[in-house]
């Protein structure tokens, strides 16, 4: 599937996914200035290259292997015993529901959808 993102900035973002086809996992964006691809992008279990090229600069970044859940459910779980609110509460999980809705939205109408935040 096939989509674009439009901000109020102007900015607008075109994008593709696709789960029929062979497995990858690899994001890449390119802009007006330069490129930035990661691989593999959305696995946990695997070492990260970050590679980017703005003009001339050619960046390469190896990330290594992060458990990124462990601090999150014991953050949470500080929190249940009274402990300060995780840094990532319930607000960015709304937030991302709202944008997930509005792209299902414009793609079953085939129109772009503002997202809509609920009273």
């Amino acid at each position: 599937m096939a989509f674009s993102m439009y901000f109020p900035s102007g900015l607008v973002a075109q994008a593709s996914t696709c789960y029929s086809a062979a497995l990858s996992s690899t994001l890449y964006i390119e802009g007006t200035n330069g490129s930035v691809s990661l691989t593999p992008a959305f696995p946990y279990e695997h070492p990260r290259v970050l590679n980017a090229r703005f003009g001339s600069i050619v960046l390469r970044k190896n990330f290594p292997v992060v458990d990124e859940f462990r601090p999150r459910i014991e953050a949470f779980s500080r929190a249940i015993r009274g402990g300060p609110l995780p840094p990532s509460g319930g607000a960015e999980g709304y937030i991302d529901m709202a944008i997930i809705e509005a792209l299902y939205r414009s793609a079953e109408a085939g129109v772009p959808h503002a997202v809509e935040f609920g009273s």
